[in-house]
């Protein structure tokens, strides 16, 4: 999806074709990912704190029984923390993604609707109707969602 650089002097073969890029970017792949960075990082620690806890069944006494001890023991418990420790940091370093990722979905839907609205403004004269020297074509003034990707060949027939 990389627009080339500009011809010089500009046609509208170039400006159809960079309207026709900006209006067809999908932002729907930024917000299922922003939610899988805020997902993902629940499941880590879910993981860390299971593996924490089942590391204290070993080593402490329940029920009557002891638990695992000696210098084992004690190499066990310091890789469980490393282990669980790892994940907290694992998780928090996902999760810091999930915003500036829903950030660009986001961006992604403004720049169509400030992109729409310029063609908007452009296209009609006040009271909505059409300048004479117009060579825009009037755009709806709801602009459509991303899923109805709009052609270039709409505005610039």
């Amino acid at each position: 999806m990389t627009v080339p650089l500009p011809p010089s002097p500009i046609t509208m073969a170039f400006l159809a074709s960079a309207m026709d890029e900006i209006m067809s970017l999908d932002p729907n792949p930024f917000y299922e990912a922003a939610n899988v960075f805020l997902d993902v990082p629940v499941m880590l620690t879910e993981v860390g704190q299971d593996i924490a806890t089942r590391a204290r069944r070993l080593t402490s006494d329940q029920g009557g029984a002891q638990g695992w001890t000696g210098e084992g023991a004690e190499a066990f418990t310091k890789v469980v923390q490393e282990l669980v420790e790892f994940l907290g940091l694992l998780a928090e370093t996902v999760q810091r993604k999930a915003e500036p990722t829903r950030g660009a979905g986001d961006d992604i839907l403004e720049l169509q609707r400030n992109f729409m609205a310029l063609l908007e403004k452009n296209s009609t004269a006040g009271g909505g109707e059409r300048q004479a020297e117009s060579r825009t074509p009037a755009v709806p003034a709801e602009p459509k969602e991303p899923e109805s990707v709009m052609t270039a060949e709409m505005y610039l027939a």
